[in-house]
């Protein structure tokens, strides 16, 4: 038989492997989660073909996993308890996995999984970096399923921190009350200029061009958009925001010039928004930080709005239209010069490729027009340094109206009525989600001054010690005086 006849015969469900076949960005805890659950199943299907033990159970899934190592679920929500997925009830926990004798055995006895481990890896020249590579491993079942064990602690809460978020943001774009606005923050991966006939040096030295993309839900205006939205008959608007720059440095100072932009935007529309509702990624440089934080405590007056509300999503569970965005951008950007038809070699020529060629959408599409902005450059000369906010990364909801000020909770809320006007104080998810904490933000300028002007340590309120901002499983390193002290 022939190869053209043998192709012509492949089962319509086989396909040619693609670079589209890639899944990248992945969430290292839910890949190593499950190769190690797969790999111990299949360890413990072993063992109990040749026991026939009916003392544990041969898991299906990781969600049968989690329940069966955790309290029932709420009747009403469906979730299981915060302190359940924390690990912190005492009725339930890890020590409910049931393990066979054959699983705990540390003998001489080796199979292989894999797990993620840090590497020391040799980079250009000799230059050496600690990078996060997968691992093949190979040793007793015990250490396999302890390893097993160690992550169990934590995936639930992880796994439900990432579908709650996500949830959140859903119902609030469904149900988003006149006068809000919902913005989905995130850095795109910087565009390299290329040519359609590009020399040696050039390929070696791309230059690199900051994009910066937000996704804008809000309220239709009749002047703007052709028809008008009100609370009986509301029409939302979807619109890509994207900000062009010369500038690589991703920092507080560059979103926050994003932020103001974004306003700008919408107060020459005329679309009045009192409450802006921000979604963003954990970056603590661009985000997340006790900078990033301040800034927020200052937005009211920074952009004109009365409240400001920031939510992030979980760590490595951002993917989203803010992704396929930027890439689009892009991919025109690269089809347009391997055409011939533009030349693109600096952020300049990116922004009026993209604005000229790119504003408009197809009338299929869920978005309705593409707004584009240019930046040359950031202003980073303002006084926006401040003291460390303790727990920062267990944060995933800060909201604010009065300068300096923020509360902060540890999961956002949106699926009840009272969170989605405003009505904080009767939440409905309080005993599952927590109430909000107040914070004061102290700029570091202010703070050094009221140092100064104290004539002794004793009467400063706000003196915090290193402790308050450890916590378990914090990795921190301490700078020794001598040096060759270990």
């Amino acid at each position: 038989m022939g190869q053209r006849a043998f192709e012509k015969m492949q089962a319509v469900f086989c396909k040619n492997s693609t670079v589209y076949d890639e899944v990248t960005c992945c969430c290292r805890q839910h890949v190593e989660m499950r190769s190690l659950f797969k790999s111990c199943m299949q360890f413990r299907k072993r063992l109990l073909s040749r026991e026939g033990s009916s003392e544990v159970k041969l898991y299906e899934s990781l969600s049968e996993l989690v329940d069966d190592t955790s309290c029932t679920r709420s009747a009403n929500t469906h979730q299981h308890k915060i302190s359940c997925l924390d690990r912190l009830c005492s009725e339930c926990g890890v020590c409910k996995f049931s393990m066979l004798p054959g699983e705990l055995d540390e003998s001489d006895v080796q199979i292989s999984w894999e797990r993620y481990e840090y590497k020391n890896v040799k980079v250009k020249g000799d230059k050496m970096i600690r990078k996060l590579v997968l691992v093949r491993k190979s040793s007793s079942p015990a250490e396999m399923f302890q390893y097993l064990k160690k992550l169990l602690e934590t995936f639930p809460a992880h796994q439900f921190r990432a579908y709650w978020q996500s949830k959140q943001m859903k119902s609030l774009v469904e149900n988003l009350p006149i006068g809000h606005c919902v913005t989905v923050h995130d850095f795109s991966e910087n565009y390299k200029c290329t040519e359609q006939n590009e020399i040696q040096s050039s390929y070696f030295q791309k230059l690199e061009v900051s994009l910066h993309v937000t996704i804008l839900h809000r309220h239709s205006v009749l002047e703007y958009d052709g028809k008008g939205s009100t609370a009986e008959e509301p029409n939302i608007v979807t619109e890509q925001f994207f900000v062009i720059s010369p500038d690589q440095k991703h920092d507080h100072h560059y979103t926050h010039c994003v932020q103001n932009l974004v306003s700008e935007y919408l107060k020459s529309i005329n679309c009045e928004i009192s409450v802006m509702h921000e979604f963003t990624d954990g970056c603590s440089s661009q985000y997340k930080s006790r900078r990033c934080m301040g800034d927020v405590s200052y937005s009211c007056s920074d952009f004109g709005y009365a409240k400001i509300l920031r939510n992030h999503f979980e760590t490595s569970h951002v993917r989203g239209p803010q992704d396929a965005a930027g890439g689009f951008i892009k991919k025109q950007a690269d089809l347009a010069v391997i055409r011939g038809t533009h030349v693109i070699q600096s952020s300049r020529y990116l922004f009026d490729y993209a604005q000229s060629n790119l504003s408009t959408t197809a009338d299929s599409s869920k978005c309705s027009r593409r707004i584009f902005r240019y930046v040359d450059s950031v202003n980073r000369d303002r006084d926006r340094n401040f003291l460390p906010v303790k727990e920062n990364r267990k944060i995933h909801k800060v909201r604010s109206f009065d300068d300096g000020e923020i509360f902060v909770r540890k999961l956002s809320c949106y699926s009840c009525q009272s969170c989605i006007v405003g009505n904080y104080s009767t939440c409905m998810n309080d005993a599952q989600l927590g109430t909000y904490n107040k914070i004061k933000m102290v700029k570091e300028s202010e703070h050094n001054d009221s140092d100064a002007d104290s004539d002794n340590d004793e009467g400063v309120d706000d003196e915090t010690n290193i402790c308050d901002f450890v916590s378990k499983g914090t990795i921190f390193a301490v700078k020794a005086d001598d040096t060759d002290c270990p």
